[in-house]
């Protein structure tokens, strides 16, 4: 589900960048990616995901079983799902900020983060070239939120884990 979500938002992004009436509209129009440029950064996304996102994927559900998640009828309401949902929005946010902060630190930034400033010109999917350390990092505060929800409270249905990880991904 992750990859379909992440690549299938980031295609028409693609596309737009390779189309030049569109380019007057990009605030930096004059540093446009080149196909290579894409593809290398497709390329280690997908390594990325594969190697570092899937093992925690994978991790999440028994995990989240163990705490006691919740995978089957009744579904919760669309406003519990919605107040969780904007709860894991939060710790989310507050867990990248913070850790994309302290990427920013010298050594952490020299050995880690300086992956992911390499594109100039930002586009779809440099969002997540990164380090495996830093994917795994952040990728911590994606899946950990939830775990963190289910363990506390003993109140999570998978079906809002999945419109979490749908959402969040936009």
């Amino acid at each position: 589900m992750h990859e379909l979500v992440y690549f299938g938002r980031s295609i028409p992004w693609i596309i737009i960048d390779h189309t030049p009436s569109f380019r007057k509209y990009k605030i930096q129009h004059h540093k446009i990616p080149s196909s290579y440029e894409q593809w290398h950064c497709a390329c280690l996304v997908l390594l990325s995901h594969f190697t570092v996102e899937l093992p925690q994927i994978w991790l999440f559900h028994p995990l989240a079983l163990y705490f006691g998640i919740q995978t089957s009828v009744p579904f919760p309401s669309v406003l519990t799902m919605l107040g969780q949902i904007a709860v894991f929005f939060i710790l989310e946010d507050t867990w990248h900020y913070w850790s994309h902060r302290a990427m920013l630190y010298g050594p952490l930034y020299r050995n880690i983060h300086k992956l992911h400033h390499q594109y100039s010109a930002p586009f779809g999917l440099a969002a997540e070239y990164a380090s495996p350390i830093e994917v795994m990092v952040l990728g911590f505060g994606t899946v950990g939120s939830p775990l963190l929800w289910c363990a506390a409270t003993g109140d999570l249905h998978l079906l809002t884990v999945y419109v979490w990880i749908s959402l969040r991904l936009f």
